[in-house]
């Protein structure tokens, strides 16, 4: 496997090289792929899910939320926002409370209806292929690009929607993230995320899409001590085998925990103590097209 290469989804170079990162999914096996050019890693074969999967619940209230919101209103954008995998549409119903007219598409049927019932402007269309007429004075993506097998295609068909002198706005998974320390989350693994993407492989996605960067903000870092505990716990508990069967005793679960939480104790008090800068989750990016 070291002899074949696979084309970088972000930078489009095929210095890549397979990991001995495995993940089995319902009917595929992943192999996560590292990208020595930009530092991106990807899966392959790049096979989203389907709509079905993602019914699990997704955050009513995001850090970006504010941040956008708090732009769009600086530069006068009171309409025309197109939030792409809007879910049941906390991102559509937080600018209506702000006074700013937005829409929302998302492929799941069952989320698009909870939207509705809200009373929001959210239509099922599949975000890969965005089959609106409509352009927009700004579009937002909050964690997508990370789920999709075309990130550039996408990209690319965004422009398209875009007005002249419209806005898009990209949150991914912030690479640095102080979390990562501790421990991946679960859903950071395909057929959820099909890539986990660097600084460099933004850069030089968005520069080859034709946007130009207009700026990049990281998320503060909320990560407690309890949180931490938690975290290292469980990635002491992946790394001997046994989380999942501790998790489903109710006679081990609480005992075996507690000696986790013990043994990370001084690990995790190294890094809560470390002076230096933490970054959060997220980090988002703001493009506009070149020219």
């Amino acid at each position: 496997m070291s002899s074949i290469s696979a084309l970088c989804p972000f930078c489009a170079q095929n210095n890549t090289r397979a990991t001995r990162e495995c993940i089995k999914g319902i009917s595929i096996e992943y192999v996560m792929w590292y990208c020595q050019e930009c530092g991106s890693e990807f899966a392959m074969p790049r096979k989203a899910a389907s709509s079905e999967y993602y019914e699990y619940e997704t955050p009513v209230l995001r850090w970006e939320f504010d941040v956008v919101a708090a732009y769009l209103a600086k530069k006068g954008i009171r309409a025309a926002v197109l939030d792409i995998g809007c879910a049941d549409g906390s991102f559509v119903g937080y600018l209506k409370g702000k006074g700013i007219e937005a829409m929302g598409i998302d492929f799941n049927e069952n989320k698009i209806e909870r939207a509705r019932a809200q009373g929001l402007n959210c239509q099922r269309i599949d975000v890969r292929e965005i089959s609106l007429e409509q352009r927009f004075a700004a579009i937002t993506a909050f964690h997508v690009l990370e789920h999709l097998e075309e990130p550039e295609l996408f990209l690319v068909q965004l422009k398209h929607k875009l007005c002249d002198d419209g806005l898009v706005f990209l949150s991914i998974p912030n690479p640095r993230r102080y979390h990562l320390f501790f421990r991946r989350d679960d859903p950071d693994y395909p057929p959820n995320h099909l890539a986990r993407i660097s600084e460099a492989g933004i850069h030089s996605l968005v520069e080859r899409t034709d946007y130009e960067l207009v700026w990049c903000r990281l998320e503060p870092d909320d990560t407690g001590w309890v949180r931490a505990m938690s975290h290292t716990a469980n990635r002491l508990l992946d790394l001997l085998g046994i989380r999942v069967r501790v998790k489903a005793s109710r006679v081990l679960n609480p005992p075996v925990k507690a000696i986790a939480y013990l043994v990370s104790l001084p690990w995790v008090a190294f890094w809560q103590l470390l002076p230096v800068r933490r970054e959060g989750y997220t980090v988002l990016y703001c493009l506009k097209k070149k020219g």
